[in-house]
């Protein structure tokens, strides 16, 4: 598998100059997150799985930088400015996700990126209580109230499509990128308008 990485990883090095990424080109769009995606979760009262996982609608901005003809720097960020409801309505949940990808141009339109970054999870709680089946009837159980931020380390594989004033994105995350048990995958499909760059 490694040799794979390797050959492939030449080839992209080794392709000529283009112009998919716009040196200072300030983006900013919207689009679909999907957390614990690919059957990683359960989605329905069967216990079945599906592909998608919990999904979120973040806004996203980035700009990119150039190092060379070929080769790029980008930071990102990516923001829920609505939060999510939990399933069971007890929470808001709020993603924030920074990191800064390295990318190479492989066509005029289509660029790669790698990008290491950190995923904030901000889950709040709405407090109050609820009334809950206890098995030979019903109780009423407290909900939390409080807030809780959860932080994990990101490693984010991507490709690009390269429109005349903006671009659709593929990003596929992966939060815990070093653990065997704890490791879950994202995906994140965007489009976002070009502001300016050459």
């Amino acid at each position: 598998m490694f040799k794979q990485i390797f050959l492939c990883g030449s080839i992209l090095l080794s392709l000529s100059t283009a112009t998919a990424f716009k040196d200072r080109g300030l983006y900013l769009g919207v689009g679909f997150y999907s957390q614990n995606a690919f059957n990683r979760t359960v989605n329905s009262a069967t216990g079945s799985t599906g592909l998608f996982g919990t999904s979120s609608y973040p806004i996203y901005l980035k700009q990119d930088w150039s190092l060379n003809s070929n080769w790029f720097i980008s930071p990102q960020l990516s923001y829920t400015l609505i939060p999510r409801d939990s399933t069971d309505g007890a929470a808001k949940n709020t993603l924030t996700h920074i990191n800064v990808a390295f990318g190479q141009n492989f066509s005029d339109d289509w660029e790669w990126s790698v990008a290491p970054g950190i995923l904030r999870h901000d889950i709040k709680g709405n407090g109050g209580s609820k009334q809950l089946n206890n098995g030979n009837g019903y109780s009423t159980f407290a909900l939390p109230g409080r807030a809780v931020a959860i932080h994990s380390f990101t490693v984010t594989a991507g490709v690009a499509y390269e429109l005349t004033k903006g671009r659709l994105a593929f990003d596929l995350i992966f939060e815990n990128f070093l653990s065997s048990d704890k490791r879950s995958q994202n995906f994140f499909l965007s489009y976002a308008y070009l502001f300016g760059g050459f």
